[in-house]
């Protein structure tokens, strides 16, 4: 049996969305640990049937019809004749949240296909305990080829990345030569680091029903590419400027906090028509504020949210922040406290 356990992202804003400027789709982002999926592939005979809540139910048809097209599309590719497995969403990203989950979901179930064809057409892997990073995997895929086997990056390719490695992400995007909006054409361009071990992230999911997704995503996206964004030169210096600052040691959580809020303020701006101003909605610029209050540093939106973000420098020092914002509100949040990733997904390989 193959498993495969992914982390998330969280997005601090893209940098140009004209499909005729230059760093179309380049954004900052950061790979966290949890909250995740966990996938596994097993021959069909070794399934386990299990009653199933109906909540559980609705749950597998969901990841089902999502993970279709990936398996259709490895079906339609050369797999060597391999016996099709049966693929079971363990646990599963909220999806909707802002935390990248159909990028994580399907790069999962991509990369999973892959490897489960490579362990029973050449017997390459051995069996082992224990997971490991998939970066460590021999002949690993790489951002171009996991974008067409999954379908993904079709915009933004820090997903993808965190996918592999984990890490603060940068892309660059497209170059303004290259084609919308295919992800055959679409040149990845990323660099990562990691932050420093002992900082932490806290996670806050408010109630909101403003979701983003699909179809209305894509039209407000192309909404906002009417106008190249005056900004994504300056949004490029500061993402580098962070980057440079930990490459060469200078790992100061405050100056780190700076360049982040600087870098947000501008992202946002170009979405301040679509979602009525820096938040979308008052659920989430409430549980910014409440979390600000609470001593949270470098709060933002993820994506389109309603999952918001924000940084401590150790990990006791947020879970304090973490029960100051929950005694400030009587409202269902998800509150977490979870590490940036600094290896990306894993995958371990048994006999049970």
């Amino acid at each position: 049996m193959l498993e495969i356990q992914t982390g998330c992202r969280i997005h601090f804003g893209l940098m140009e969305l004209c499909p005729a400027a230059p760093l179309r789709f380049a954004g900052l982002g950061l790979g966290v640990a949890q909250p995740g999926n966990h996938l596994r592939f097993s021959s069909p005979a070794c399934v386990e049937h299990r009653p199933q809540s109906p909540s559980q139910n609705r749950a597998k048809r969901d990841s089902a019809k999502r993970l279709r097209p990936i398996l259709e599309r490895w079906l339609a590719g050369n797999h060597n004749g391999c016996p099709v497995p049966s693929i079971e969403l363990v646990s599963g990203l909220p999806a909707h949240a802002g935390l990248g989950s159909g990028t994580q979901l399907g790069v999962a179930a991509a990369f999973g296909l892959w490897l489960w064809q490579k362990t029973q057409t050449q017997g390459s892997l051995p069996m082992g305990e224990g997971w490991q990073p998939v970066s460590q995997v021999a002949g690993v895929l790489g951002l171009q080829e996991l974008a067409e086997r999954s379908g993904r990056g079709l915009r933004s390719a820090i997903g993808l990345q965190c996918f592999l490695s984990g890490g603060l992400v940068l892309d660059r995007g497209e170059s303004a030569s290259q084609s919308k909006g295919e992800a055959r054409s679409r040149g990845f361009d990323c660099q990562t680091i990691n932050l420093p071990e002992s900082w932490r992230v806290l996670l806050i999911q408010p109630m909101s029903n403003r979701r983003v997704f699909g179809d209305s995503e894509a039209k407000l996206l192309a909404r906002i590419g009417r106008t190249p964004n005056p900004d994504r030169n300056r949004m490029l210096s500061i993402a580098e400027e962070m980057l440079e600052s930990f490459q060469a040691g200078a790992f100061a959580f405050g100056k780190f906090i700076s360049l982040l809020d600087r870098y947000m303020d501008l992202a946002s701006k170009m979405f301040h028509e679509v979602q009525g101003g820096k938040f979308n909605g008052p659920e989430v610029a409430s549980a910014v504020l409440q979390a600000q209050r609470a001593g949270l540093q470098g709060v933002g939106q993820s994506s389109w949210g309603p999952t918001i973000f924000g940084f401590a420098e150790s990990k006791p020092a947020a879970e304090e922040i973490a029960q100051r914002v929950r005694e400030s509100t009587s409202e269902p949040w998800k509150i977490d406290v979870v590490a940036p990733s600094r290896h990306g997904a894993r995958w371990r390989w048994s006999d049970s």
